[in-house]
């Protein structure tokens, strides 16, 4: 019986069977709306991790976190840095942490490198469940992702680079 006056409150209200629409936002404004993981951001911190049985994994482990900050930091409206592991200004409310996370496969024929990138808010409220889509490159010379691909990463989760992207 409670149910049934439930919902002829909502009828009486007007909220049944789309009788109240919500508000129509179109596509060219939709896409000049920043996500939720960049607004009010004050800065960029990329914390990268990559996972290789090589012994200098560490230092490839760099060059990509500055590959990945030189690349961020092209037409960047505010500053864009690289930190390390436990730095607490990833956990900053006006921080977007942009984690790069790597993992070599040198098992056969050339290396490769299974990328993924993803925005990361401390602030639960304003968190992405996804981040780009993951890809898969051969190594360059630098033993790096080549520019491009990770690029195209970026370019799907910092705003600044939406707007120009390829």
């Amino acid at each position: 019986m409670q149910v049934g006056m439930a919902w002829g409150m909502i009828a009486a209200s007007g909220l049944a069977m789309g009788d109240a629409a919500p508000p129509v936002v179109g596509e060219a404004q939709r896409a000049s709306l920043p996500a939720l993981s960049v607004q009010g951001i004050a800065r960029v911190a990329i914390l990268c991790l990559v996972v290789d049985r090589s012994p200098d994994r560490l230092a490839l482990q760099a060059r990509l976190c500055e590959q990945a900050r030189r690349i961020s930091a092209e037409r960047a409206t505010v500053p864009v840095a690289t930190i390390g592991f436990g730095d607490p200004a990833l956990l900053a409310r006006d921080t977007l942490g942009v984690l790069v996370h790597a993992a070599i496969d040198r098992r056969a024929g050339p290396a490769a490198m299974v990328l993924s990138v993803r925005p990361y808010r401390a602030d639960a409220t304003r968190g992405a469940l996804f981040g780009a889509t993951p890809v898969v490159a051969r190594l360059d010379a630098r033993g790096l992702a080549p520019d491009a691909v990770l690029a195209d990463a970026l370019d799907q989760i910092l705003p600044w680079r939406m707007a120009t992207a390829r």
